[in-house]
């Protein structure tokens, strides 16, 4: 929780719940979606790194 992420859709957002099978992932001020585990291309930044 918390890795900001980019999906394979090209979608960038900051994950903040882990389900089962997706991640609940904040997109935007007040805006979350819910994507598929399978769905996530990379990990852009881990919770904690500082912004480059």
């Amino acid at each position: 929780s918390g890795d900001e992420i980019v999906t394979s859709g090209g979608i960038y957002g900051q994950i903040t719940n882990v389900k089962e099978d997706r991640f609940v992932v904040r997109v935007a001020d007040n805006t979350k979606i819910e994507v598929g585990k399978g769905f996530v291309s990379a990990v852009v930044r881990k919770a904690g790194e500082e912004k480059k």
